[in-house]
């Protein structure tokens, strides 16, 4: 608003205000027409202009004038956007909210110059040039990605097998289901991933879920203390990959570091492994970038890259020595994809692999995350770009390669539909499990029990 009209515009709020002080409610209401004509291209004093207005109708109980300002409030944001507003309309009930009406004599030097015209032109303009930025920063950045995937790729063709020896068995396999989008009654649920995994000696929390509305108790701090798990006889901490929904927040994913909800409590003698360098207070975070053993039974596959429109990631898995029938996989996002996690545990185990459970990122038709009206686990971290996202077809490959070769397979909601869980249970059948917070999937030596008991 130029300096001048917003004068004038101050000066005829004052006189109304003033005026209807003096209990004069129709020269209040007078004034109010004249800041209206003043104002009304501007969104903000176009909505106190008509919430006085409203005021004096409902003091004079008009009905009529009540229900046209309330529909003429709701009018201003359109108006303001489109930029086309009538010209001189004194923006009463009594006079069409459509309809120009002749400036004022004495408002002819400031709003002589205005063309509603002019105004529309300049935001189409304004709207058709941020639009084309927006979508040529959209096409450098989706060509920047395909650049690095296949920098990523290239070298992924060209690596070499580094086999793991012996990191020795367990005879029990016990995973319980932390923070999932799915929950059983009493555990609260998110679209963020934790699994507490037990073996015959150790006792691992993997990723640690997301608490995306900063709640002073995380939904992981709740499960876990529902569920009986004390934090401080963990022997480890696993964490998949450096994403909010798996680190604790996003605050901890932009320090570079984890957390247990909005806190840091000491990890004292608990181990922490990631697969990219991170920090936390008081300990030392294990880098595993390659296969790794970590503890009778239990290694990492060390992380596979990946370039999402998001920006690179780089995830591991947990592999568990299942004794006398082979290796379970456990997935945090499947951001690697499924092809090269299964071909890289083939290059690099002995054993062949029996299970997998965990999240593995199926958001088709559509994720569980958006975040400004965009399907981020759809559109900016899965398939190959913004403009190629995974397609069904792909998912159902996938699902089949699964029923040939896994004994069973569960699932998470974390990152994958609905609909794509109902296909994996039509594909795998008996074998087949979806993922529930609080509901235990237990794999003995001798025999594979889904669900568990």
């Amino acid at each position: 608003m130029k300096p001048v009209v917003r004068a004038a515009y101050q000066t005829a709020l004052s006189k109304a205000q003033a005026t209807e002080a003096a209990g004069d409610l129709d020269g209040a209401f007078a004034e109010l027409e004249r800041a209206h004509i003043l104002g009304q291209r501007h969104l903000l004093p176009h909505i106190v202009t008509h919430l006085r207005m409203l005021r004096i109708g409902w003091r004079r109980r008009d009905g009529r004038e009540i229900a046209g300002q309330v529909v003429r409030l709701i009018a201003t944001l359109p108006g303001f956007l489109t930029g086309w507003v009538p010209k001189g309309n004194p923006g009463g009930a009594n006079i069409s909210a459509l309809k120009p009406v002749p400036l004022p004599a004495d408002l002819q030097s400031l709003l002589g110059d205005f063309s509603v015209g002019r105004d529309v032109a300049k935001r189409v303009v304004v709207y058709a040039g941020t639009a084309a930025l927006a979508f040529g920063a959209l096409v450098v950045m989706d060509l920047q990605r395909g650049r690095e995937a296949a920098e990523i790729e290239r070298a992924w063709q060209a690596r070499q097998p580094q086999r793991l020896a012996d990191f020795g068995t367990t005879r029990t396999l016990e995973v319980t289901p932390v923070v999932n989008f799915r929950a059983r009654q009493g555990l609260k649920a998110e679209a963020g991933v934790s699994y507490l995994i037990k073996t015959d000696t150790q006792t691992i929390l993997f990723d640690l879920g997301f608490n995306r509305h900063d709640d002073a108790i995380s939904p992981l701090q709740h499960n876990m203390e529902v569920l009986g798990i004390d934090r401080v006889k963990l022997d480890a901490v696993f964490l998949s990959h450096a994403h909010r929904d798996h680190l604790g927040g996003a605050a901890w994913e932009n320090a570079r570091s984890f957390g247990f909800g909005p806190t840091q409590p000491p990890l004292g003698a608990t181990r922490a492994i990631a697969p990219v360098a991170l920090s936390y207070p008081g300990s030392t975070v294990e880098v595993a970038d390659r296969p790794t053993a970590l503890m009778p039974g239990v290694a990492s596959t060390g992380p596979i890259a990946r370039r999402l429109f998001i920006g690179r990631i780089d995830e591991q898995a947990l592999v568990i020595h299942l004794e006398g029938r082979g290796l379970v996989a456990i997935v945090g996002c499947g951001h690697q994809t499924m092809p090269k996690l299964m071909q890289h545990i083939r290059d690099n185990f002995d054993a062949p692999l029996i299970g997998l459970i965990g999240d593995v990122h199926y958001p088709h038709p559509e994720g569980r995350l958006w975040m400004y009206g965009i399907d981020v686990q759809r559109r900016l971290a899965s398939g190959a770009g913004v403009w190629a996202p995974l397609g069904i077809e792909q998912i159902g490959a996938e699902l089949q390669a699964f029923a040939g070769q896994l004994q069973f397979l569960a699932l998470g909601s974390h990152d994958t539909s609905d609909e794509v869980l109902d296909l994996a249970e039509k594909t795998i059948g008996e074998r087949f499990q979806r993922v529930v917070a609080g509901e235990p999937i237990r794999v003995i030596a001798t025999t594979a029990r889904l669900p568990a008991p």
